[in-house]
C-alpha cells in the first residue's frame, strides 16, 4: 500500500514533525520505522535539527496531500562599506539662496550620485530613505530596497544596466529631478539615501537647482 503524508516544520521545537495518514492497523505501523529513516537521510531536507516525531492518524481513505514549508530566506554577503548620500535637496537650495543676491534659485533640483564599481561581483544595497531605512541592510524587508549585482533583477537593477551584473569599472549613475518641497510617497534617489557595498566603490554627489543651473551648484567626493 502507497502511504501519503506531510512533512511539517515546527519552529516552537526546531524540527520537523511527519504527519502520516493511512488505514493501516497498528501492528502494520511499525513499517514507518524504515520511512522516517529515509526522511532523516534525505539530501534535500535541511534544518537545524533532523529529529522527526511521527504522528499517526488512522482514517478509513488516505486523502492527505504532501506540503512542506518554505524555508526562510537567507541573508546576503554584508556590505563591507556604507554610504549615505550627503547633501539633501532642501539644504542644497538653502545653501544656493543665502549666495544668490537675485532671488533665481528655483524649486526643482537636479540630483546627481556616481557610484564606481572597483570589483567584479560587486552587490551593492541600497536604502531609500522614503520607507524608513533597513534594520539589516543585506537582508532586506522593505518594498523600496534594492539589490543591485546579483544577476536578480526582480529585486532590483542599476538604472541603465542591461544586466544585472557589476563588475570593475562600472559606473552607475543616478540622475533625477527632485521637485520641492519634498514628497515622501515618491520614491527618488536623492540626499539622505543609505547604500552598502560588499566591495570597495567610488562615490561622487552633485546637486543644483535646474533655474538657475549649475552656474550655483555642489559637489562632494564622498
Amino acid at each position: 500500500m502507497h502511504i501519503k503524508g506531510s512533512l511539517l516544520y515546527n519552529r516552537a521545537v526546531d524540527n520537523y514533525t511527519a504527519l502520516i495518514f493511512s488505514n493501516l492497523y497498528p501492528p502494520k505501523v511499525l513499517k514507518l520505522k524504515y520511512l522516517l529513516k529515509h526522511l532523516q537521510n534525505h539530501p534535500n531536507l535541511r534544518c537545524a535539527s533532523t529529529q522527526i516525531k511521527p504522528i499517526f492518524v488512522f482514517a478509513p481513505l488516505i486523502t492527505l496531500s504532501v506540503c512542506f514549508l518554505a524555508p526562510q530566506a537567507q541573508a546576503g554577503p554584508a556590505p563591507i562599506q556604507t554610504y549615505f548620500v550627503p547633501l539633501p535637496e532642501l539644504q542644497v537650495q538653502n545653501s544656493l539662496k543665502g549666495v544668490d543676491t537675485n532671488d533665481q534659485i528655483g524649486d526643482v533640483m537636479r540630483s546627481i550620485i556616481s557610484i564606481a564599481a572597483t570589483g567584479d561581483n560587486t552587490l551593492i544595497y541600497y536604502d531609500h530613505w522614503e520607507d524608513g531605512y533597513e534594520a539589516d541592510l543585506a537582508n532586506p524587508v522593505q518594498a523600496g530596497t534594492e539589490i543591485w549585482g546579483d544577476n536578480d533583477a526582480g529585486n532590483g537593477i542599476p538604472p541603465g544596466f542591461g544586466t544585472d551584473v557589476i563588475n570593475a569599472g562600472d559606473v552607475i549613475s543616478l540622475d533625477n529631478t527632485i521637485t520641492l518641497p519634498r514628497n515622501p510617497a515618491q520614491i527618488r534617489y536623492d540626499g539622505r539615501d543609505k547604500f552598502g557595498g560588499t566591495k570597495a566603490v567610488a562615490v561622487t554627489r552633485a546637486a543644483w537647482a535646474i533655474d538657475p543651473g549649475v552656474v550655483l551648484a555642489g559637489a562632494v567626493e564622498v
